[in-house]
């Protein structure tokens, strides 16, 4: 008789049923972690710049709705510069709100975020910057920080193709059966 390189008893399709309920248990993990869309009173998050182009310097008005009602709101402006933090905001009974901000006048000329964060939520629309009147433009164009959900996003894809690989192959090694040793 032939040693074998892995004993069992049972015969090699008992993987099966493991390999498809870790499956199913990991995909379930994954989906309750990835980010869903926030939403207010029954609607989706909004957020608005107008103009959304300006100079450095220029004030804008950043408004939102769709938030949690009353709840207090950070504005942030993401770009090459880093993070800009302005005065914090509150939506009002109905989740919305609109505040006017001042570009700060020293940031590089491209395009920005203006973030509103509060309540688990989170929306962000495009700022196009331009040179501050007098200043000369630079002509490197600036690239926004990604938001985090897509960073969690990511991260989720990677684990589910990670797990199904795993997946498929203890399928595969259970389907081929064990190995044996040639006799000697």
């Amino acid at each position: 008789m032939t040693p074998m390189l892995f004993r069992s008893r049972r015969p090699a399709t008992h993987w099966a049923p493991i390999v498809g309920r870790g499956f199913a248990m990991a995909a379930a993990a994954l989906l309750a972690l990835a980010p869903l869309p926030s939403r207010g009173h029954g609607g989706e998050l909004e957020l608005t710049v107008s103009p959304s182009e300006v100079a450095a310097g220029d004030e804008v008005i950043v408004s939102g709705e769709g938030f949690t009602a009353n709840a207090p709101l950070e504005i942030h402006l993401t770009g090459p510069n880093g993070d800009a933090h302005f005065e914090n905001a509150t939506a009002d009974g109905e989740g919305a709100f609109s505040r006017p901000v001042r570009i700060p006048g020293d940031i590089v000329p491209g395009l920005y975020l203006i973030r509103a964060e509060g309540a688990e939520q989170e929306s962000s629309a495009e700022l196009t910057v331009g040179a501050m009147a007098g200043m000369a433009a630079t002509t490197a164009d600036a690239i926004p920080e990604r938001d985090r959900p897509l960073a969690w996003q990511a991260i989720a894809v990677a684990l589910f193709l990670g797990v199904g690989a795993v997946g498929l192959l203890l399928a595969r090694s259970a389907r081929v059966g064990p190995r044996t040793r040639p006799a000697s």
